[in-house]
């Protein structure tokens, strides 16, 4: 990789297919991350929440785009069938309707956040 950064993967997300949690190594920073989402033309936001937070079961009309920048959350998908914890450099893209609940971890958690139609192969 170019000037010592380390790869971010991504994940191809057939709304029929298994949701991947794609591992990247812990080095990877919070502008790398930035970095990679704007290459798949996604503008990412930063959202943050401490410990113990909860957010209810929802769902989003688009494909929404996760990556963990420090922290961690846990996911529960699909009415309990998947449950997904994250740490940071996690991501995770859950496609449109896809209902999902959420609880941070002890630690709190920072996330980025994109939204969109594009899936990239």
């Amino acid at each position: 990789m170019k000037n010592g950064t380390s790869p971010v993967f991504l994940a191809i997300i057939p709304a029929e297919a298994p949701l991947p949690l794609m591992r990247v190594p812990p080095r990877v920073t919070e502008s790398a991350l930035r970095d990679q989402l704007a290459r798949e033309g996604l503008h990412p936001t930063r959202w943050s929440n401490g410990p113990g937070a909860v957010y209810a079961t929802h769902d989003h009309p688009y494909r929404k785009v996760l990556m963990v920048a420090e922290g961690s959350i846990t996911f529960t998908i699909d009415g309990g069938k998947r449950v997904v914890s994250m740490k940071a450099g996690d991501r995770l893209t859950l496609p449109p309707h896809t209902a999902h609940r959420a609880l941070v971890g002890p630690d709190g958690v920072v996330c980025l956040e994109a939204h969109g139609t594009m899936v990239h192969g």
